[in-house]
């Protein structure tokens, strides 16, 4: 009877034994489901909540943006930077919203200043770097129907990134007015830190020479100078001293930008402001 009674039990025990994985593996794929549920409806109210279901309007005729035509006296130039967009709008991120601020702050942008002759971003584009990422911030900017110019950071993957040129390399020159924008790539793979490379530098270097006659503007991601701030300097860029070397000898530089810092920094060396 004991032996009898000891079988029951062991067998009884192996079934609930079964039966309790098998209810784990339910309520994990219920847990699943219902988190993608959750996820889908927040989107969906986040799209509504934003206006992103509605159709990008596009222009009824495309025409080729003659920048020579822009205000020779007067002209407006926004720089945005480290918007780390996720794959999708409605996700967050270290309790922050990329998606929501960065609608935010091109709203703002625009109201504050109506004509706005160009937008550059100065890299982090995306924290998720995906081309569905980059398909959406692009459809985004082309809808309100400014100029826009982007160079990588740290967090951008070159692969996906867009580029104005097929060379990610090759710096992006903008001619506006008597000015000329010079977007330069210090983004280096798999790592937090920047460098230009000496392709980048030699570029540069024809570049200013070319423009010689024109007031210059340089933008990239990683800081030349640094911001007294042991974390962030460790990762800044790593060869700002050959930049600094190469535009020395030019007197028309009137400002470096950059991004990465995620906060405000003034520095003058030789009269030009970075």
């Amino acid at each position: 009877i004991i032996d009898i009674i000891s079988k029951y039990i062991k067998d009884y025990n192996k079934k609930m034994d079964e039966y309790n994985k098998d209810l784990m593996e339910y309520e994990m794929k219920l847990s699943e489901w219902e988190r993608r549920q959750s996820d889908k409806k927040r989107q969906e109210e986040f799209k509504l909540k934003f206006n992103l279901n509605q159709p990008i309007k596009e222009p009824e005729t495309k025409k080729e943006i003659d920048y020579s035509k822009l205000s020779q006296k007067d002209f407006v130039i926004i720089q945005i930077t480290d918007t780390h967009l996720l794959e999708y709008p409605h996700l967050e991120f270290v309790g922050m919203h990329p998606e929501q601020s960065f609608h935010a702050v091109i709203d703002l942008m625009r109201q504050q200043h109506p004509q706005i002759d160009m937008i550059v971003h100065t890299g982090d584009l995306a924290q998720n770097p995906t081309t569905v990422t980059y398909d959406r911030y692009l459809k985004h900017m082309q809808s309100i129907g400014i100029p826009f110019f982007q160079t990588p950071g740290n967090h951008d993957d070159v692969s996906h990134f867009p580029f104005h040129g097929a060379d990610p390399h090759q710096p992006t020159v903008v001619e506006i007015g008597d000015w000329c924008i010079i977007l330069l790539n210090s983004a280096q793979p798999t790592r937090i830190d920047g460098k230009i490379a000496e392709a980048g530098l030699e570029q540069l270097t024809e570049l200013l020479k070319k423009h010689h006659d024109r007031h210059i503007m340089i933008a990239c991601h990683h800081h030349p100078f640094a911001m007294e701030s042991a974390w962030i300097d460790q990762h800044k860029l790593k060869n700002s001293s050959d930049l600094l070397e190469r535009i020395q000898p030019f007197s028309n530089i009137k400002a470096i930008i950059c991004g990465h810092v995620h906060q405000d920094s003034i520095n003058t060396w030789q009269d030009i402001q970075f």
